[in-house]
């Protein structure tokens, strides 16, 4: 290989040199690249037609179906021409089937022959292409957009318009100048125009370029975009000015109609905690916008560019393999939009934050834009928000969701299992629920119940059976119409096996209504027991409505002394004012009432059945009467003792001591009225102390009549020594009267007024075991007295106990009742034992109470301190008796009690109780 051919080969060109018999002598590297030719066909002597048949071969196989003929065709063909030229200077372009443009310059050799370079045009075509299409598209964009051309010739001042501007602008034809554009300019941007100007034509700027409003020739106001290039002499003087001139009026409105949405969407984006991501997924970068770094804190050193790697990295683990999985069916087309929640980990900055781990929920939405050719995924844009308040609240509904679920069902176990009937009815007055115990009470069977039964389907069912009167209009309009179901309310339904029902309405805002029936039958009794004792009692009692103040129930002493009857239906009305003189003194007492529940000694002035004033010493307590809040008050005529002289004095004082210790008891008996253990207390109270207080009252009234007489006989003069004396003897024996059965009722009383007081507080004091059980057996000797029923107490003296005596009466109180109730209804007769003794170590008291009554079933002995157990459901048995002693003794006395019983044998508990409970108190 000769120098010429070392240098030839290490040139961009391809070259090849063919002698006068047309075959090959030489060919460089370039060129056997170029052609695609193999070694073997580029060895010096290969025949020029050769290749050129192995070029055709190639062809046929880029362009397929070329037969025998026309491939030797073709090869002739570029035979010919090589024999036309080759004597000649020659040039031509050659396109080869990989796409590739080669310029062919051949030239003849002295001795026959010639040779040929071949240089690769190909990027300049292609660059010559787009420019063409460039120059196409450019005078299709001129002929389609608003736009024209303009030549200022600065040194003649004439200016140039193509057709399109004058089009656009209403211009006329000839020569413009330029005041004659410049004059048409909003005056407001013509400063704008001229700096504009002035800058580019003195060098300041690239390019004159210029926004600004214009009339045209029709008087309508347009933006105009101007753009502009100054030729300039030697001097850079600037002698022209060329551009284009375009109305761009549409333009700037969809621009500032663009601009207000994009203000709007950013708002929007703001609002919605949300930023925009724009991601390349070849490049596997992310474009995200400046919301998307604040909120995630990404990308913002970087003007917003970031790696999807690292937005990948801070998935958490657990969601990362949904992310990558969603993204894929994405890709592959088979979901058509990103919707994705996930958590995202937080940046922490700092050595205090070295470590943190604490994450944020990500909604990410995205859709993906496609290649129009391959289909392939090139972009994913949308948008990723945080939704850590949304979700964070989500789990909070979903737990109170749950909660509320859970409530319903302990709601539902508690109506089930709840003493008191209860229905729920709809607008439409159909039932919607109800609990076992509503059937129950009105015996209702269950096949009344299928489906959604109207009310008044069961109303005409117990109306039927003749439960509810006997006009059937009038039941319905009282039990089910328009004020009963709308309004809270109360009705009482009286059965005829002498069952009282209390029915209590509850409106709902839809329309729907609750109503709950309470079984009170005992408190009816109990309440009539009330009024037995109001009844019985020397003094006038009366029972008035809190709110109403109307009458409720007056004793006879009342209705003689004031005239008046509740039960008339006249007086139904009236008002409690009315007996007083000065009816705010009914304010003071209610006043007084609310801030003490009770009071005494409230002197008054009342007006009497005559209408004549008479001042009275009234004691009032609030209680509850008929299901509503009531005031029992109490009142005695002081009149006289006003006008009594100083030798009544201690007279008085005994009868007032005796009145107020006798309101007193009352207050504890009405007080003691609302306690179960203390019902019986009641009865008994008012028993054993009616016979002293009874003769207090007569030997007092006794007295009176005496001192009026000797009064009398004095101031007429008259008075004799034997008259004197026999008054001084009347007087010995009432004193001595007053004073021996006052003793005896304050006796009584302060037996009575230590247990009650007891058993209403926990108060923690030191008591002798055997006295006080035995004043706990004297304050329930009434309920015992009356039954032939035995009690023994064998207990020693001098037991000391440290602990809570109230506690432990209400104990023995239940025990007792529970034996009288149970044990031994329907007996003849029956006996409680209390056996009491010290432990060993003298710490724990052991207190055995048996009966010999009629046991308990051993199916029921495990169950006798549950909660609401009893064999008397319906007959005044609560089943809350025996758990308050088990709790007591438990809770409050820290000891142990347990039960053991044979059927028909009796029963008999054995409580352990420390001598000195622990310092903890009671439960």
């Amino acid at each position: 290989m000769t120098r010429l051919d070392l240098v030839l080969d290490t040139v961009e060109q391809g070259v090849v040199t063919v002698d006068a018999d047309f075959r090959l002598t030489f060919c460089n590297a370039r060129w056997r690249t170029m052609m695609g030719l193999p070694e073997a066909m580029t060895r010096p002597g290969t025949l020029w037609e050769d290749i050129l048949r192995f070029r055709a071969t190639q062809i046929e196989a880029e362009a397929s179906g070329l037969n025998d003929d026309e491939r030797e065709a073709l090869v002739r063909t570029l035979m010919d021409k090589t024999l036309r030229s080759h004597e000649r200077r020659h040039h031509y372009e050659l396109r080869l089937e990989t796409g590739q443009v080669l310029q062919v310059e051949g030239s003849p050799l002295p001795d026959g022959g010639f040779v040929r370079t071949f240089s690769d045009i190909t990027a300049l075509r292609r660059k010559e292409e787009e420019l063409e299409r460039a120059r196409e598209r450019y005078a299709l964009a001129l002929r389609s957009s608003n736009e024209g051309i303009y030549d200022w010739d600065i040194a003649s001042g004439t200016l140039f318009f193509s057709d399109r501007v004058r089009e656009m602008f209403n211009l006329p034809f000839g020569v413009v100048r330029p005041e004659d554009w410049s004059s048409r300019i909003v005056p407001d941007d013509v400063p704008v125009y001229r700096r504009a100007h002035i800058d580019h034509l003195r060098g300041h700027t690239d390019r004159f370029s210029c926004e600004y409003r214009m009339r045209t020739g029709a008087g309508a106001v347009v933006w105009v975009r101007q753009h502009g290039l100054a030729l300039r002499d030697a001097a850079g003087r600037a002698i022209r000015l060329t551009g284009s001139v375009a109305d761009v009026t549409d333009s700037k409105q969809v621009t500032e109609r663009l601009r207000q949405s994009e203000e709007r969407y950013a708002q929007a984006v703001i609002a919605l905690n949300e930023g925009v991501y724009d991601w390349d997924v070849p490049a596997a970068s992310v474009i995200a916008s400046p919301r998307l770094s604040e909120l995630f804190d990404i990308g913002a050193e970087d003007g917003g560019v970031y790696n999807a790697a690292e937005w990948l990295e801070r998935i958490h683990p657990d969601d990362r393999a949904r992310f990558r999985t969603a993204v894929r069916e994405l890709l592959r087309g088979v979901r058509p939009r990103l919707s994705l929640e996930y958590r995202f980990r937080e940046q922490h900055t700092g050595s205090a934050a070295a470590g943190l781990q604490s994450y944020r929920w990500v909604l990410q939405r995205g859709t993906a834009v496609r290649d129009p050719h391959s289909g392939r995924v090139r972009r994913i844009i949308g948008s990723a928000g945080d939704i850590t308040e949304r979700k964070t609240a989500e789990a909070a509904l979903l737990r109170s969701q749950e909660d509320l679920a859970r409530e319903r069902e302990l709601l539902k176990a508690v109506v089930e299992n709840m003493d008191q009937g209860l229905f729920m009815a709809d607008p439409a007055q159909r039932l919607v629920a109800h609990n076992a115990r509503f059937r129950d009470m009105f015996d209702l069977p269950e096949s009344l119940f299928a489906g959604r039964p109207t009310l008044s389907r069961l109303l005409r069912y117990m109306f039927e059976r003749g439960d509810l009167g006997t006009d059937f209009d009038k039941v319905q309009e009282r039990y089910l119409g328009e004020a009963a179901c709308r309004s809270h309310g109360l009705n009482e339904i009286r059965r005829r096996d002498g069952r009282i029902f209390e029915s209590r309405n509850v409106p709902l805002a839809d329309g729907s209504f609750v109503r709950t029936f309470t079984d009170v039958t005992d408190q009816r009794r109990a309440e009539e027991q009330v009024r037995d004792l109001i009844e019985a009692m020397p003094l006038p009692m009366v029972v008035s409505g809190l709110t109403s103040q109307r009458y409720l129930f007056a004793n006879e002493y009342a209705r003689e002394v004031f005239g008046i009857d509740p039960s008339d239906p006249a007086q139904a009305q009236r008002s409690v004012t009315e007996v007083y003189v000065n009816p705010d003194d009914r304010k003071r007492l209610v006043a007084r009432l609310g801030d003490a529940g009770a009071i005494k000694d409230f002197e008054v002035e009342l007006k009497n059945a005559d209408g004549q004033p008479m001042w009275a010493l009234l004691s009032a307590s609030l209680m509850t009467y008929q299901g509503q809040a009531a005031i029992l008050v109490a009142s005695n005529d002081i009149s006289e003792r006003k006008r009594l002289e100083g030798d009544l004095e201690r007279a008085r004082d005994e009868a007032e001591s005796a009145l107020r210790t006798l309101k007193s008891t009352q207050k504890s008996l009405i007080e003691a009225e609302k306690m179960a253990s203390l019902g019986g207390l009641v009865a008994g109270v008012a028993h054993e102390i009616n016979t002293p207080v009874g003769i207090v009252v007569t030997t007092t009234t006794h007295l009176q009549e005496k001192v009026k007489a000797i009064r009398s006989l004095f101031d007429e003069g008259r008075i004799r020594k034997q008259d004197f004396a026999d008054f001084l003897g009347v007087a010995d024996n009432a004193t001595t009267l007053l004073l021996s059965n006052s003793l005896r009722a304050a006796n009584l009383i302060q037996s009575f007024k230590q247990v009650a007081v007891d058993q209403t507080c926990e108060e923690r004091r030191q008591f002798d075991l055997k006295a006080y059980m035995q004043e706990v057996l004297v304050s329930l000797g009434p309920k015992l007295k009356r039954t032939p029923y035995r009690v023994d107490l064998d207990c020693p003296d001098g037991i000391l106990m440290d602990s809570y005596p109230g506690p432990f009466a209400q104990v023995l109180t239940n025990l007792v009742v529970n034996s009288l109730q149970h044990g031994f209804d329907g007996r003849e007769h029956g006996r409680i034992r209390l056996e009491v003794r010290r432990d060993a170590d003298r710490e724990v008291v052991v207190l055995r109470y048996c009966d010999d009554g009629a046991g308990i079933p051993a199916a029921n002995l495990a169950r006798i301190f549950d909660p609401f157990f009893t064999t008397k459901r319906g007959q005044g048995g609560s089943g809350l008796g025996m758990n308050i002693v088990y709790n007591i003794v438990v809770q409050s006395l820290k000891g142990t009690i347990t039960v053991d019983s044979e059927e028909g044998k009796g029963v008999c508990f054995t409580l352990r109780l420390p001598c000195r409970v622990p310092v903890s108190g009671p439960a």
